[in-house]
């Protein structure tokens, strides 16, 4: 979009007008002059700003690139701590079963391993959906097809774990609180471990839960996020779940009216915060605003503090109760966008614009901060890793 206003000028080409009298041609000369003195304000604000956007892009915003050598898309990135870190989604043409990828060096290098789950019938290829690893060698993946896998020698090698599910109930989102007590949310319900994942056992057995985020805080107190304003909190490890109506009052709305919840993030047992998007349609074209909503009380009341961004927000992560990240893109102009607060969500500004980029995952740890996802340009695949010197800095565009 460029920076230079346009101003419409009463420019009279092949059209007769009656002869004016000297006044009114004094009046239109003015006029014209009047115009042209704001058109050549105009285009010094527009110079100071082009000025403005010029520079190391990426310096100013502590956000770095880093290419990964792979057409991957990827959905879910883990760090255990400021070096070791894992990612995992859905290989590039002509892999199936998956790809993860390794760094011992805070993402700046990485080592790939894919198919690492056999072909299921009635299925092209299973995916990975998200990882979580408890130590360098002790690791767990919820997968496409009803499928987990876990690992016990970094990564080299890895086994499939019942439950298995049907083909279609995809596990989506994995969260454990310690090394050995975790769970798995997807479309066949809540499944717990308490071995570090050796073994997986459904523990919604009343009403099976669905959704597409979860995230908890110890072994008893968890929240599972999803379609259609669904937000729904245990007291119990995952036995039996209360609905919440996080959003507000849903009666009355359409599927497509009501927001998608894609991730929540609590930073402590009081303060939480649930992203997502609402998609709407007018004259056939999609877009998808941007929603973030937060409690501060543990979820008894929630605040809405995020709209009139156009972006499909994916996850959110929080360092403490006041400094946060989230991230999105936008279908309709190829970008993707990193969104940053300071004061808890109570504002939130686009820290950093991407150009040919689908963020999908977002993770924090101490401070430090990787994105990544998918690209939708000719050009290599990214992640991108906040440098912790800089902190939150200005805004700013990646190309």
């Amino acid at each position: 979009m460029s920076l230079i206003p346009t101003v419409e000028l009463p420019v009279r080409h092949g059209i007769c007008y009656p002869e004016t009298s000297p006044n009114s041609r004094l009046s239109q000369f003015q006029g014209i002059k009047r115009t042209m003195s704001r058109i050549l304000k105009l285009l010094c604000l527009s110079c100071c700003l082009l000025a403005a956007s010029c520079g190391p892009k990426e310096a100013e915003v502590g956000w770095e690139s880093v290419e990964l050598g792979t057409d991957a898309e990827f959905r879910d990135v883990f760090f255990l701590d400021s070096q070791n870190g894992w990612i995992v989604g859905k290989g590039g043409v002509g892999i199936t079963g998956g790809i993860i990828g390794r760094t011992r060096d805070g993402g700046g290098t990485w080592t790939y391993r894919s198919g690492l789950i056999g072909k299921r019938p009635r299925t092209r290829s299973v995916d990975l959906n998200a990882v979580v690893f408890v130590d360098t060698l002790r690791g767990c993946i919820a997968a496409g097809a009803g499928t987990m896998i876990t690992t016990t020698d970094g990564g080299e090698t890895w086994d499939r774990i019942p439950p298995t599910g049907p083909v279609y109930a995809q596990n989506k989102d994995i969260d454990f609180v310690d090394d050995r007590n975790g769970w798995v949310i997807g479309r066949q319900g809540v499944l717990r471990t308490d071995d570090g994942g050796d073994s997986w056992r459904r523990v919604d057995e009343e009403e099976k839960m669905t959704g597409d985020a979860l995230d908890f805080l110890d072994l008893e107190h968890g929240w599972v996020v999803g379609k259609f304003g669904a937000a729904h909190r245990t007291e119990d490890g995952g036995v039996t779940w209360e609905k919440v109506e996080a959003w507000g009052d849903l009666e009355g709305l359409s599927g497509d009216e009501m927001p998608k919840f894609t991730s929540v993030h609590f930073s402590d047992e009081n303060h939480g915060w649930i992203a997502g998007y609402i998609r709407e349609f007018p004259g056939f074209e999609q877009h998808d605003w941007g929603v973030i909503i937060h409690t501060s009380d543990g979820g008894r009341t929630w605040e809405h503090q995020l709209d009139g961004v156009e972006s499909l927000l994916k996850s959110i992560r929080f360092e403490n109760n006041r400094r946060g990240w989230a991230v999105g893109y936008n279908v309709n102009d190829g970008t993707a966008q990193i969104l940053a607060t300071e004061n808890g969500g109570g504002s939130w500004e686009i820290q950093t614009t991407i150009h040919g980029e689908e963020l999908l995952a977002l993770f924090e740890r101490d401070g430090q901060v990787w994105a990544v996802g998918d690209r939708v340009r000719e050009k290599p695949q990214r992640m991108f890793r906040l440098i912790p010197a800089l902190g939150v800095g200005k805004s700013g565009e990646v190309q």
